[in-house]
């Protein structure tokens, strides 16, 4: 198979994705794919049967390891097992693998450090130790689950890992671990290095230099991983090719011109030290990936092996596959062999005597269209923008960062002296270029947002990219800037989707204990938002950004929304409009409805003056149109002096259903407004206050006669919602009831006057 070793690695990744996508389709496609080079004669009958017989043992090998891990029969007071992995410990809490000795379930431990009695760091570094012998007490959970479209999966993420079960330690007595492996050895110096780092350097050098030399990037400011994420230049960050490459040639240079060993002497080395390092760094598959492949180049060379980069990056592939076959899961495992492959494709293109800004920008374009639909499908959006400042920052990591992080690195455990001048150098050069990637950011932002990235155009979006990788490596410009073209209109076709689609949708967001509904009318004619839930501090009073990041802003991307139309703000409460300032700061609101009643918080008021957003106030019996829907207030009549009956109460006819918001409004105020809408019927109700006993009273359902109700409310919440009397109430009047806390977000899709009701969990 010299030479086709990249077919047998398609081969695994064509099946791994058939098996965890569960999609047939994809390795119909491949197989055709093949038999097309066999009757075109590029390739012989025997690699065509090799690859046929790979794809079904690789099949056979991940429907095998994808089956569901085996369940533990009850609840286990006593798990025993054995550390994998090193142990990862921050201030705030420490986490570790355990592996159980009887049928192999990996479960990740975390202990939360309790900073009232001043607990930092791991939990015990004698108890915790690679390849230990534990014991521990607790009760497994399964990893929370995404619940809402959009949202990231803790529980796939760690699924990805091989991980099936966390638990939370309650307290250090929980556990016992005794013994360690000959790897513990590593994870002491790894330990000791960014300890000496940490201690010898400023806080800044040292971030930099454990993050980028060392795996650990724990100590870089989240803004900052925030804003490498945006632009695309993460990939930066995680250590790979260039650091490898890079730690390589210094050991080439140091050791041929000090005269200190042979060639030969410096291949053994670098085969029995780049493993080490790949440990060392953290283990993460871009460093395993690039530490394997220049060990396999240089074995090569070693033996005279002429085998290709291609050939020893497949083999790579598919021995890291072979050992962890859910590693395809991981973006990063993605991110870092799309890349690879795809400049690997046009290595012809880049031996032609072209100037370096035009080889650098090339290098750039094809990086980021060739990762372009896994961000699309990871984040929702991606900087076009990022393809030019690539042409900045990569040189400029290539050039300083990364040499002068190594120098660093090597100082500070040799010569200090140096190392004090090598940290001064990098705080003034590196602080100044992160503060003009900040102005960039504030000044140059220009995200664009698609949405989630249709499985079925990745076929037409790759078929488009290699053909324009081809036509432009054969500098056949014209027919290149055609597929150019192609790839442009389809991202723009998959931008301008939503507008031409004549199905609308109403969606109750899982938020926990609060509400956000998303209205999208068809032809997207608007998007309306009632109420902003937030989360609240440690105090319980001033807002964070926790539910906006993780699962409002999220959910809004993945439809490929940038402007609100309007958004209605019921009342004062963060349950239902504590994201409102996010909102407002990140998105183009159009419009803000309040009541005269509704008492804006200090992070509003700063952020209004900011923003063009219109701010409507509406009493009861007022009306407003927003995309040519027409929405009624029903509520608040006047000032009741309780912020919770001082909820705007909206109805609405959307999709040929009417519709109820109903707030945080008790008995009183909704005896009040069926006794002001005498005739007021409706199809769904959201019931009031989260399912509250102060709400929802027979007296309400018997007139407006609702045949679904929505309940938003967290699970386990300690207010008991929804109350067991409500739900008694609705079950009695033969109302469908869809609630966040089991079925997750809820929407309602229609076309025309009908629709269909779904939940995103089953």
């Amino acid at each position: 198979m010299k030479g086709n070793w990249h077919l047998i690695a398609l081969a695994m990744l064509a099946s791994s994705l058939s098996v965890f996508h569960h999609n047939v389709i994809i390795v119909f496609f491949f197989l055709l794919w093949i038999f097309l080079l066999y009757f075109r004669k590029r390739l012989s009958g025997k690699h065509t049967m090799f690859i046929f017989s790979s794809l079904v043992l690789f099949s056979g090998w991940f429907v095998f390891t994808n089956e569901p891990s085996p369940s533990y029969s009850s609840d286990p007071e006593i798990i025993q097992g054995k550390i994998v992995g090193s142990i990862q410990g921050t201030p705030e809490k420490t986490e570790f693998i355990l592996k159980d000795r009887t049928n192999g379930i990996k479960t990740l431990i975390t202990y939360f450090n309790n900073k009232e009695k001043g607990e930092t760091g791991t939990v015990t570094s004698e108890q915790l130790r690679r390849g230990a012998d534990c014991h521990v007490k607790g009760r497994l959970e399964l990893p929370q689950q995404a619940s809402n479209p959009g949202e990231f999966n803790f529980r796939d993420y760690l699924k990805s890992k091989g991980i099936s079960y966390q638990l939370i330690l309650s307290s250090k007595d929980s556990l016992q671990c005794k013994g360690s492996s000959f790897l513990y050895f590593f994870d002491q110096i790894r330990s000791s290095i960014l300890k000496i780092n940490n201690s010898h350097l400023s806080p800044f050098s040292a971030s930099w230099l454990n993050a980028l030399l060392m795996g650990d990037d724990t100590q870089l400011p989240e803004e900052q991983l925030a804003r490498f994420q945006k632009w695309g230049i993460n990939h930066l960050l995680a250590i790979s090719g260039l650091h490898v490459g890079l730690l390589v040639a210094v050991i080439y240079y140091l050791a041929v011109k000090t005269g200190w060993w042979t060639v030969e002497n410096i291949q053994s080395c670098l085969i029995a030290v780049l493993p080490i390092y790949a440990v060392l760094a953290g283990e993460s598959p871009s460093v395993w990936r690039a530490s394997l492949l220049a060990v396999l180049l240089v074995i090569c060379k070693k033996l005279n092996l002429n085998l290709s980069l291609t050939d020893c990056l497949s083999l790579i592939f598919i021995g890291l596959m072979i050992g962890n076959p859910q590693l395809i899961m991981q973006t990063g495992f993605q991110f870092s062999y799309l890349v690879t492959f795809g400049l690997l494709l046009s290595k012809n293109f880049f031996t032609k005597p072209y100037s370096w800004f035009y080889i650098s920008f090339s290098v750039s374009l094809i990086a980021q269209l060739t990762i372009l639909p896994i961000q699309l499908d990871t984040f929702y959006f991606f900087q076009p923008l990022s393809i030019i400042l690539n042409l900045i920052v990569v040189p400029y990591f290539t050039a300083f960062v990364i040499p002068c992080l190594l120098v660093l690195q090597f100082s500070v455990l040799l010569i200090m002296p140096l190392a004090d001048f090598i940290d001064k150098l990098f705080f003034s050069v590196h602080h100044t270029m992160l503060l003009y990637l900040e102005k960039i950011d504030q000044n140059f932002d220009s995200s664009w947002v698609i949405g989630d990235f249709p499985t079925l155009m990745y076929g037409p979006y790759f078929l488009l990219l290699i053909m324009f990788m081809a036509k432009f490596t054969a500098e056949r410009r014209f027919k290149a800037l055609l597929y150019g073209v192609g790839l442009v209109s389809l991202l723009v076709a998959l931008s301008l989707s939503p507008f031409l689609s004549p199905r609308g949708k109403v969606t109750m967001l899982d938020v926990g204990q609060g509400d956000c509904f998303v209205i999208e009318l068809p032809h997207r004619k608007g998007v309306i938002l009632v109420h902003a839930a937030g989360s609240a501090s440690a105090d319980f009073h001033a807002p964070t950004d926790k539910v906006y990041k993780q699962i409002i802003k999220p959910y809004l991307y993945y439809r490929g929304i940038t402007t609100i139309d309007g958004l209605f703000l019921s009342h004062g409460d963060l349950d239902h409009d504590g994201s409102a300032s996010y909102l407002l700061r990140d998105f183009d609101v159009k419009k803000l409805f309040t009541s005269p009643y509704y008492q804006f918080s200090q992070q509003q008021m700063a952020v209004l003056p900011q923003v063009n957003t219109r701010l409507v106030q509406l009493n009861a019996g007022q009306s407003i149109t927003v995309g040519g829907k027409v929405f009624i207030i029903l509520s608040p009549s006047g000032e009741s002096g309780d912020s919770n009956d001082n909820s705007m109460v909206l109805f609405s006819e959307i999709g040929g259903k009417r519709w109820l918001f109903t707030g945080d409004i008790g008995k009183d105020t909704e005896r009040a407004v069926i006794n002001a809408y005498p005739k007021l019927d409706i199809d769904v109700l959201k019931v009031a206050h989260h399912g509250s006993k102060t709400s929802t009273s027979s007296e309400i359902l018997q007139q407006v006669t609702p045949k679904a109700a929505w309940i938003s409310v967290g699970r386990s919440n300690r207010y008991g919602h929804p109350h067991r009397e409500v739900l008694e109430k609705l079950n009695k009047a033969e109302i469908s009831v869809m609630r966040t806390d089991q079925h997750g977000a809820v929407w309602y899709s229609f076309y025309g006057q009908g629709g269909t009701f779904y939940s995103f969990l089953p």
